[in-house]
């Protein structure tokens, strides 16, 4: 029943606000994507094998795998005149970012949000938001396991309410109903 509840959860979510994607708004000049041969208007759909098919499936995999190179990068290109969209892979060697301590390939995702269009798509980006948060929290706890997050980095009653606090503030700088959102 817990995961019954968090897919209508998640269907409410997705019905209010929508879902973002992995579109491509910039690519760095000369960084390794645009010598790749991605551009701006494709979308990401594969990191090493691991789908990216929301925004934040793309923040995850670059959080939870900042160590790692971005060996092989899939992405979907949608021709102007036929609406045809062809899928490419190409092998992209990430630069080491000193400032950002992680791998970096050098775009930069729009975050747009859509709204949905049909029931299919609400029930769909409805198990993809519960998806989601089971290998966020799956992935969490892998990252207590091995070291790369520590005691520090969790919190209790008080730290979550501060992030909530944190997060409903952000929210109200756009408009009530994203403050909703946060929460």
């Amino acid at each position: 029943f817990n995961f019954i509840l968090a897919f209508v959860l998640g269907v409410i979510l997705v019905g209010m606000g929508g879902y973002t994607t992995t579109a491509i708004r910039d690519v760095t000049l000369d960084s390794p994507a645009y010598e790749a041969g991605i551009r701006p208007g494709d979308t990401l759909t594969k990191i090493n094998g691991e789908n990216v098919r929301l925004y934040r499936d793309y923040v995850l995999y670059s959080v939870i795998h900042s160590d790692q190179i971005m060996d092989q990068v899939e992405y979907e290109r949608t021709d102007p005149q036929t609406g045809e969209i062809t899928v490419y892979t190409s092998q992209v060697t990430p630069e080491y970012s000193e400032e950002q301590g992680r791998y970096l390939i050098g775009i930069s995702l729009s975050g747009e949000n859509h709204p949905v269009s049909s029931v299919l798509e609400l029930l769909k980006y409805g198990f993809m938001e519960v998806e989601y948060n089971i290998r966020m929290t799956i992935e969490s706890l892998g990252m207590l396991l091995t070291g790369k997050a520590g005691v520090d980095d969790l919190s209790g009653p008080v730290g979550i309410v501060v992030m909530i606090d944190d997060s409903v503030q952000a929210g109200l700088s756009v408009s009530v109903g994203a403050a909703v959102m946060n929460v």
